[in-house]
């Protein structure tokens, strides 16, 4: 396969994959903001917060949670890794201000300003992971691509 016919190929696929691509973008970001509506339902119930604290340790509990949405939300994004790795803690920075506002508003609550900075130590921690693995997904995709669209010349 010469390189034009590659280059053909690769852009066909590129702009046929590109509303699957944004489909798919836009569902991880519609479940990132679906979590973060659930957790933030779970922590408004009286004491479910608190037996979920029992259990589990809760800075660990902030962590997870919002490292998942990090994950969601730089996945749901375009552009360069960069620009979505800012925009992606520029979201977790509004969502876990929300979510200790929410729980000043709240009488059996008390905003933990500690909790936040474990929302962003987390978001911190994937979007860097994210970061330095996207050179390797980035790759393996267009990998992917080329074998999927490769088929020998027809021989007359």
């Amino acid at each position: 396969m010469d390189k034009q016919t590659f280059m053909q190929n690769f852009e066909r696929n590129d702009t046929a994959g590109t509303a699957s691509s944004s489909m798919s973008q836009r569902s991880c970001l519609i479940a990132a903001i679906a979590f973060f509506c659930v957790l933030v339902a779970i922590g408004a119930v009286s004491d479910t917060a608190n037996a979920l604290s029992a259990v589990f340790y809760d800075k660990l509990l902030h962590f997870t949670a919002y490292a998942l949405i990090s994950t969601l939300v730089y996945a749901g994004l375009r552009g360069a890794p960069a620009a979505r790795a800012l925009r992606t803690l520029a979201f977790i920075f509004v969502l876990g201000c929300i979510d200790e506002m929410i729980q000043l508003a709240l009488p059996y609550r008390n905003p933990n300003w500690l909790d936040w900075k474990f929302d962003m130590l987390a978001a911190l921690t994937c979007v860097g992971m994210l970061m330095l693995l996207h050179p390797v997904i980035t790759a393996r995709h267009a990998l992917r691509i080329e074998r999927i669209n490769y088929r020998p010349a027809r021989k007359p």
